[in-house]
């Protein structure tokens, strides 16, 4: 025979004793990795909003940083236009003085035309 009851009885005992015993000690790992998870997730979470914040404030300057290399992009192709545009009246100015002074080192130009007489050059040299 196996045994008596009462070993039987024993043994069992013994063995929901280990059993329980490994139940409470799976229960507290499964806690404290539960309890590990969540930590570890909430500061993930933490961690990603301020990624986020960071990624925010970097997008808001480029913007900003764009907007003004914009304005001063714009401003400099007016100041180039202008330049230009001086420049150019300056050309035709030099021109011509030089076809007037041309003229009249050739004798083609009498007394009788004067500053009236001439069209405009399109501005004034206070321009």
């Amino acid at each position: 025979m196996p045994g008596t009851i009462k070993e039987t009885v024993s043994t069992l005992a013994s063995k929901v004793t280990a059993l329980y015993e490994q139940l409470v000690t799976n229960n507290a790992r499964f806690d404290e990795l539960r309890k590990y998870t969540k930590e570890s997730l909430d500061e993930f979470k933490r961690l990603l909003e301020r990624l986020s914040d960071k990624l925010d404030a970097a997008e808001r300057d480029r913007i900003r940083v764009e907007t003004e290399l914009r304005s001063e992009i714009k401003a400099l192709e007016a100041r180039l236009n202008a330049l230009s545009e001086q420049a150019m009246h300056a050309v035709a100015k030099e021109a011509a003085i030089e076809v007037m002074q041309r003229l009249m080192t050739q004798g083609k130009v009498t007394q009788e035309i004067s500053a009236q007489s001439l069209p405009p050059l399109g501005r004034s040299e206070e321009n």
